[in-house]
């Protein structure tokens, strides 16, 4: 047994290089190559050195060099030359001398290919191909042609066929498909793809979408194991064939922008997808009741030939339907789901606006206690609305533009409503009070909670309806502002309405757009919870057509101590139409509290203030079109928080009398110094 020091040589290798040269060396004559046939060749080494510094075996990557050439010039003598020199560095080598029938897969990519010539015999001599892919790079596309006129031949081992803009009218007669699980050729010149009822038990997808000259499609009977068929944008379908109800597998099915479709059978029903929408269906099983399961999304809007649907559509778990755009649509169909409420983490919504006439939903609508959305805007027929108590996650409830006279009694039982909007209602003339829902409370979400009533346009509503919308929205803003005291997320609500006159109730109002006050010391005690914002707004062009409005009243508070500004903000009105009379706006802005603490802090002193209501920035000439007339705010006060003051608090507790004496004199002042 000994030991010794290895000493570094400079010029000479590491130890281990020079070991794995020795087995190497060794190897290659215990074992050497059995391809002899390369053997004593004249002329091929400056072939093969070529080759060889572009493999660069001593670099770590994979690489793929092809030997071009007509038949007969060595091409295989070459590659066979070449794997006998380097096949002792691997550790695993093979040398395939037909090299077709070991291709399993083909991947092209023809974004940057402009002319592919196709032997129409190619896959002939590809036997054991299963996966074909030409496909195309989006981002940096260029148009290529087959110079081919027909295929003979696929390979029946075939599981994809993924062929984007397959020049061929159909595919090959001898094709037998067994084996296809995904046939997807988008952008084809396909007009049928086979005759008859073809046995295609493993394909999953189908997706011919955008093939303008498809017209057929063939028998479904037999592709029971189908999931998902796509045939979007092909204009020239015609149909549907009947045998779609075996596919009981089936989850999605897209007929979106088939202009030529006029009617659709009875879908399967555990369909979870479909989308008809743009289509030129004018009937869907009409009288008939079509049960959907597992409905999702249906979407079969702007349909303008669309007359008529399903009497009746049972789904348990949609999330939306999209009917809108439907000018021809005359019933709605009745929407069934089930009995328990199910959790959604989605807006449940049903959308039938601009069904221009559609005259009546059916009474079965006040069923849908998952529907969170209902959008009838622009539906200029509907004069009336079913009972809607029952509604228990109504969120939204949209009606703009209808000929609704009145809003029904049970609007105010819906518990969740936050939006209600009947902008451009002509015929409206009343409204109904919300004065019994149980008041608004702090919430288990922690998310934005936020109101809007919109009666922009409704230049019917009488001074009641009028009196009655400000009066409870003063209610609700005020529980908005103690649930926002008690913790809520940025409360807001926002009432927009035709009128020209400010409501009495505010504690201080004057012309123009801005106003200067001093609040005397007590103003902002305990009771205090925050500012609510008036505007009476004149539209000075009457052809001019508001698309939004945002009001931003920019406010400011200094004492003896410290200075503090602040800003109030509405969301945008959307107004989307011509205005024609003075409206009144007024809104709260819950979103930031820190003046409020500020202003808390500060109670014992006198507090300058200053309120200035300027327009979000739309362009000069948007800005020139309407102005403020009169303006005001409001100091909202929580009169239960009044019996648990202090002496020193109460005595302050008629400082709304002392308010509007300082700003009368401001006022005043202000108008001698003009």
């Amino acid at each position: 047994m000994f030991s010794c020091k290895q000493r570094a040589v400079p010029g000479v290798r590491h130890e281990s290089e020079l070991i794995d040269k020795v087995v190497k060396h060794i190897m290659k004559k215990l074992y050497p190559v059995s391809f002899s046939a390369c053997d004593d060749l004249v002329g091929i080494d400056a072939h093969l050195n070529e080759i060889l510094s572009f493999l660069c075996i001593e670099m770590a990557d994979v690489r793929f060099i092809g030997i071009w050439g007509i038949g007969g010039i060595g091409k295989t003598t070459i590659a066979e030359a070449l794997f006998g020199q380097i096949s002792d560095e691997f550790d695993a080598c093979y040398f395939l001398n037909n090299a077709n029938e070991a291709v399993e897969g083909l991947l092209l990519n023809l974004s940057e290919i402009r002319r592919v010539h196709l032997n129409d015999s190619v896959f002939s001599r590809m036997p054991n191909l299963r996966l074909l892919k030409f496909y195309r790079d989006c981002s940096n596309f260029t148009e290529s042609r087959f110079q081919s006129n027909y295929l003979k031949c696929l390979p029946n081992k075939l599981s994809l066929l993924h062929w984007e803009k397959y020049p061929f009218k159909s595919l090959p007669l001898n094709f037998s498909m067994e084996n296809l699980v995904h046939l997807i050729m988008p952008c084809s010149e396909v007009e049928e793809l086979w005759n008859g009822s073809t046995c295609l038990s493993k394909l999953k997808s189908l997706d011919l979408s955008r093939s303008k000259h498809l017209k057929i499609v063939p028998d479904f009977s037999m592709m029971t194991s189908l999931e998902e068929i796509k045939f979007g944008g092909c204009e020239s379908l015609i149909e549907i064939p009947s045998s779609i109800q075996c596919l009981k597998r089936l989850d999605s099915l897209y007929l979106t922008a088939c202009k030529k479709l006029r009617s659709l059978p009875q879908m399967p029903r555990g369909i979870e997808y479909l989308g008809l929408d743009y289509s030129g269906v004018e009937e869907w099983s009409p009288s008939s009741i079509q049960f959907l399961d597992n409905l999702l999304l249906l979407d079969i809007s702007h349909c303008e030939n669309l007359r008529s649907l399903p009497r009746i559509i049972y789904c348990n778990t949609f999330i939306r339907l999209n009917i809108s755009f439907c000018p021809n649509l005359i019933m709605s169909p009745q929407i069934m789901e089930s009995s328990e409420v199910l959790p959604s983490s989605n807006y449940v919504k049903l959308d039938l606006s601009e069904c221009k006439t559609l005259n009546s939903l059916p009474n079965s609508t006040c069923k849908l206690k998952r529907l969170e959305i209902l959008n009838l805007n622009g539906c200029s027929y509907l004069e009336e609305l079913p009972p809607l108590y029952g509604l228990c996650s109504l969120k939204e409830l949209l009606l703009d533009g209808t000929a609704l006279v009145e809003i029904p009694p049970d609007t105010a039982s819906l518990s969740s409503l936050r939006r209600l909007s009947l902008k451009n209602c002509n015929r409206l003339q009343k409204s109904v009070s919300t004065s019994y829902i149980a008041p608004i409370k702090y919430r288990e979400e922690r998310r934005e909670c936020g109101y809007e009533l919109n009666f922009c346009n409704c230049l019917n509503l009488d001074q009641n309806a009028r009196g009655t919308i400000m009066a409870d929205a003063l209610r609700r803003i005020k529980e908005l502002a103690i649930a926002r005291c008690d913790g809520a997320f940025y409360p807001y609500f926002h009432v927009g309405l035709p009128g020209g006159k400010i409501p009495e109730w505010l504690s201080c109002e004057g012309p123009g757009n801005s106003i200067a006050t001093l609040f005397p010391p007590g103003c902002f005690n305990n009771m205090f919870l925050g500012f609510v914002f008036c505007a009476i707004i004149e539209f000075k062009d009457p052809d001019f057509w508001v698309h939004g409005l945002r009001l931003i009243c920019q406010s400011s508070f200094e004492n003896n101590n410290d200075y503090r500004e602040a800003s109030f903000t509405t969301k945008y009105f959307y107004l989307e139409n011509t205005i024609e009379s003075d409206h009144v706006f007024f809104w709260y802005d819950g979103r930031d509290i820190s003046y409020l603490d500020w202003l808390k802090q500060n109670c014992d002193m006198e507090n300058e203030a200053s309120f200035y209501l300027c327009r979000d920035d739309m362009g000069t000439d948007y800005m020139t079109k309407w102005e403020v007339k009169r303006f005001g705010f409001h100091l909202l006060c929580d009169k239960v928080e009044l019996n648990k003051c202090n002496p020193y608090i109460c005595r302050e507790a008629n400082f709304l009398e002392q308010l509007e004496e300082t700003t009368n004199a401001n006022n005043k002042k202000s108008r001698e110094d003009l």
